[in-house]
């Protein structure tokens, strides 16, 4: 620890020798974690926000490299050979955090889940708007704990065509590939712009060893395929945006013991939203109507061990209209509700049943009250579900910017909402209800040196969890979900960024640990630790560097990443340092042709995705130590 605030201590003093500049992120306005716009300061979250240029000079491969330089996020392992997300030592990966792009929920509607690894591209990604804490209030019961929001690029933001091509190297032979395409036009009012994407990689090339001690090689057994096409056309106020996102993957992980050959595993969406703004005086009404139609957890494969067959059929619609009313300037009043049908169809199951759908009335207003004193918000939501009834949550917000400080105190209430396949197994299940305080405070020490500090206290009732019996008087395995137990995680978060001409830096530290935790699940057995206070997968530390060094048309970005210990149910896993460097020449040949060269875990450390709470899951090995080259076309 001593040389973790060493290191802190001499970067910070680095830091305060250069001249630097941050304007531009700290004025601009969002709109992830209010209706109306704010800039990041008066916005009422603890938000994030990774630029096009942070995206691009950060040489990242992926959202998993990219998502880890944020302040609290972690990765880990779920079942199958999936990795997801998790936030302040919070599992989120099942219906606990939202990820929009475009503004179109990206969650699977089954189980709510998210799938990370070489999935979405980050050239198509013009910006990434981070809330890290609760987001139900406005987006429901997939933003318990963190919405994560893409926006991708548009027309204006290139010239008629990109082109960028990547290809990876890790030990034992090629580990991935990825090409995207994009091009647009804008003829008077219309506008439209394609983003393509294919790839191809693997999820590691290390070994695999289950729960009984037998192994195969990664290298051919988890290859990763997706495929997304974006499609955004625009005419005056009204906007329509068409995604189409296959992803998929290759595993022999089932449930702890390997598979005798690798099977296929698909998660496949389509996904379409339409919305028009309509604007009168100081009146903003926006309907809109999402719909979405899926096939997650997609297997269709019979092996002598059993029937590994998965084929259903998912379908959301979602109709809702957002006034948003300023009758003066100090204040602001936004409404408004939505209708949602959920419906599964095509699969039967054993027990005979083939479908399934369900209601969702929704009503949301906040109010948002300017003065000399700070801003105060103050709103809610509530919900009518056809299954499991009515949910109501607000939130008390105030923020305050006496410059060079900022401060924001935050009081919200939240849920994570039973999904389709919850309900299915448990048909008495209940949301999860979540309370978080958040407390921030930035300061601005100069034009160019920008520092924030927050603390968290997270309280998680009735958790949804997962569960299986064995039923000895019939001689069958049962599954199911239940309301179990509660969580309180608590810990701080702090940011350091500066910028310059010839310079940039960002640096992060994060530390939770569970002063309360009565969930048998996320709780790491007593003879592997006597910590109490850490949960299952997740480190207590994470410290994260990431800077970028201009030299005419070089830029050279060094990044690190620190991970304290972590368990899980078998065994201690040792501190560990990810360290990655990255660099791009511009227009290396013509104008507009950028290349980019990057080795990655340079010390080829033994990084593992553990499951965050005990499925019976061995640790997934992650990538070896990897080279990448990359090109990039802007015509």
């Amino acid at each position: 620890m001593r040389k973790i605030l060493l290191l802190l201590i001499i970067v910070i003093f680095n830091v305060f020798s250069q001249e630097l500049g941050l304007e531009e992120i700290l004025e601009k306005e969002i709109a992830v974690a209010s209706y109306k716009e704010l800039t990041v300061e008066a916005s009422p979250g603890i938000i994030s926000i990774l630029t096009e240029e942070d995206i691009k000079n950060s040489g990242a491969r992926d959202l998993i490299d990219l998502l880890y330089l944020v302040p609290g996020i972690q990765f880990g392992l779920d079942v199958e050979g999936v990795v997801g997300i998790g936030l302040r030592g919070n599992w989120g990966h099942e219906g606990k955090i939202l990820l929009m792009i475009d503004g179109i929920e990206m969650n699977e509607i089954d189980y709510g889940t998210l799938q990370f690894g070489n999935h979405f591209s980050l050239d198509q990604i013009k910006e990434i708007q981070i809330i890290r804490g609760p987001g139900s209030t406005m987006y429901g019961g997939y933003a318990e704990i963190g919405v994560i929001n893409i926006i991708t690029k548009k027309n204006d933001n290139f010239k008629n065509l990109y082109f960028s091509g990547l290809l990876g190297k890790m030990e034992k032979g090629l580990s991935r590939g990825n090409m995207n395409i994009g091009f647009g036009k804008k003829i008077s009012d219309f506008n439209f712009t394609t983003l393509f994407f294919k790839g191809y990689g693997i999820r590691s090339d290390r070994v695999y060893t289950d729960l009984n001690g037998n192994t195969y090689d990664m290298k051919n057994n988890s290859e990763i395929s997706p495929l997304n096409i974006n499609l955004k056309l625009g005419f005056k106020d009204l906007d329509f945006v068409f995604i189409y996102d296959s992803y998929k993957t290759t595993e022999r992980d089932y449930w702890g013991e390997n598979l005798p050959y690798a099977i296929n595993e698909d998660f496949i969406s389509y996904l379409f939203s339409i919305k028009y703004n309509i604007s009168l005086n100081n009146i903003k009404i926006t309907p809109r109507i999402d719909f979405k139609m899926e096939k997650p957890w997609l297997i269709k494969d019979t092996i002598e061990e059993g029937n590994y067959y998965n084929d259903r059929y998912l379908f959301r619609l979602n109709g809702g209209l957002t006034l948003i009313y300023e009758p003066f300037n100090s204040l602001i009043i936004s409404a408004g509700g939505n209708f949602i049908f959920d419906s599964l169809k095509s699969e039967i199951y054993n027990d005979g049943f083939e479908g399934v759908s369900y209601k969702n009335k929704v009503i949301f207003s906040d109010g948002t009250l300017k003065s000399n004193f700070g801003n105060l918000f103050f709103g809610g939501r509530y919900e009518n579900h056809s299954k499991y009834g009515v949910t109501i949550v607000p939130r008390f917000c105030y923020t305050k910017i006496f410059e060079p400080f900022h401060l924001k105190f935050l009081y919200t209430n939240a849920f994570r909402s039973p999904t389709i396949e919850n309900i299915r197994l448990t048909p008495d299940i209940k949301p999860e209800r979540t309370n978080i305080y958040e407390i921030e405070s930035g300061f601005k020490m100069s034009k160019q040196l920008y520092f924030t500090f927050n603390i968290f206290d997270i309280s998680i009732y009735k958790l949804i969890v997962y569960y299986t019996y064995y039923d000895s008087l019939n001689q069958t395995n049962y599954e199911g979900y239940k309301n179990e137990g509660n969580i309180e995680t608590m810990g701080f978060e702090t940011e350091l960024r500066y910028k310059k001409d010839w310079v940039s830096f960002y640096a992060t530290y994060s530390y939770y640990f569970a002063h309360k935790n009565n969930v048998e699940l996320y709780k790491v057995p007593e003879d592997i630790t006597s910590d109490k206070y850490i949960l299952l997968g997740f480190p207590h530390h994470k410290i994260t560097f990431n800077s970028n060094i201009y030299m005419n048309r070089i830029k050279i970005n060094p990044s690190m990443i620190y991970l304290s210990e972590r368990y899980s149910t078998e065994k201690k896993f040792p501190q560990i340092f990810l360290l990655n460097l990255y660099c791009t020449i511009d227009n290396i040949l013509i104008k507009g042709v950028d290349l980019g060269l990057g080795i990655y875990n340079i010390l080829n450390a033994d990084f593992d995705f553990i499951q965050p709470y005990d499925g019976g899951h061995p640790p997934l090995p992650g990538p070896s130590r990897e080279m990448i080259i990359k090109l990039n076309y802007n015509i």
